[in-house]
């Protein structure tokens, strides 16, 4: 029982970089593209046709 916390320990201790890694890239990619959509200018929406097809 030891035995296996022990290896249950050094697996998540073996991972942890990785796994912040990974975390903090998709953080950064997620406010990165809300920045994007946020920053994008406003959309007139009276110029759209809405009996315009939504699929072509």
């Amino acid at each position: 029982m030891i035995r296996l916390e022990t290896e249950l320990e050094s697996a998540i201790r073996e991972h942890q970089n990785t796994t912040a890694l990974l975390v903090a890239l998709g953080v950064l990619i997620g406010v990165g593209l809300a920045a994007w959509m946020l920053s994008r200018p406003p959309r007139d929406p009276a110029s759209e046709d809405p009996e315009a097809p939504l699929f072509i």
